[in-house]
């Protein structure tokens, strides 16, 4: 037993550094030090034993049990679950996850999609210790219950790196530009609520099983397109403004070979004085001369090509 329990911790430890290493290869144009992310990683799983303390404290708050809510979900008060799921866990977890990055990596943060990076690294160490802790009691239930929880968590451990990417995004920007300090808090606070929500239908079952579907599934949309737009306004992308299409007046990126907005090709650009086009901050979408070197509204170094 204790070897498939080793195995099963060695198996939960690949996933999740797997996670690391996907986030890691999205940015295309000046890769984090690898070992950063894995002390940021570190820090992560540290910390998710105090924020085991304080979710046993918050239990004892709203006078919850878990096991009596897991046995009987629908005889529970279940919007004081609800509460306790946001309030304590949602904002807890997201809370400890964010501490490594905001206090150790947020210096090492040059580029708007760093702050995702880090916050996966501090995310999937979270999870790793979480899921060591099901394992562990999975196996001691019995052996079929704790392979079932050990493919269960690996299954689900990217939904911490889901959740920490709301804020995480919102830090990277921030770090670009410190008008945005309030999008970090708003990041904050949407994915404690949506951890939250997603921890509420988890413990319902087969019932709250498409709602947790949904949470993930919005999640994972708006991630892909935040992903894009990051890589987008990067300031090593050497293209990082947009032109204004002459057919409806939408922006485009400037290497796109079709305006996003009328899908017409953008071959035009090439033959057109570039002095005449309209160019725009691929940040902040202010207007910008042609040969400009910084954003006069957000302060993004313009790369021209």
């Amino acid at each position: 037993m204790n070897l498939f329990i080793v195995i099963s911790f060695f198996i939960s430890m690949l996933a999740c550094l797997g996670w690391v290493y996907y986030f890691w290869k999205l940015d295309k144009y000046e890769q984090e030090p690898f070992h950063l992310l894995l002390i940021t990683f570190v820090f992560g799983a540290f910390l998710t034993l105090i924020a085991s303390f304080f979710e046993e404290l918050g239990l004892e708050f709203f006078g919850l049990s878990i096991d009596d809510v897991i046995q009987n979900p629908f005889n529970s008060n279940l919007l004081l679950f609800f509460l306790y799921l946001v309030v304590v866990v949602g904002i807890v977890e997201e809370f400890v996850k964010l501490i490594p990055v905001r206090f150790y990596a947020f210096k090492q943060i040059n580029e708007p999609i760093d702050g995702l990076i880090y916050a996966s690294a501090t995310a999937a160490g979270f999870a790793f210790v979480e899921d060591l802790l099901y394992i562990y009691y999975g196996f001691k239930a019995g052996f079929v219950e704790g392979i079932f929880i050990t493919w269960v968590r690996i299954l689900t451990s990217p939904v911490h790196i889901l959740f920490a990417s709301y804020w995480g995004i919102a830090l990277g920007l921030y770090k670009q530009n410190p008008a945005r300090k309030s999008d970090v808090i708003k990041g904050f606070f949407v994915a404690a609520f949506l951890h939250g929500l997603y921890d509420f239908f988890a413990f319902l079952g087969e019932i709250g099983s498409i709602g947790a579907a949904a949470v993930i599934l919005v999640t994972i949309i708006l991630l892909m397109k935040k992903v894009s737009f990051l890589l987008r306004i990067s300031p090593f992308n050497n293209l990082n403004y947009f032109i204004s299409c002459k057919y409806c007046n939408g922006l485009f990126p400037a290497k796109a070979q079709y305006c996003i907005n009328c899908g017409k090709s953008t071959y035009w650009v090439e033959k057109e004085n570039k002095i005449q086009l309209k160019y725009f901050c691929g940040n902040c979408k202010s207007r910008l001369n042609f040969g400009q070197n910084y954003c006069t509204s957000c302060g993004m170094k313009i790369h021209w090509k």
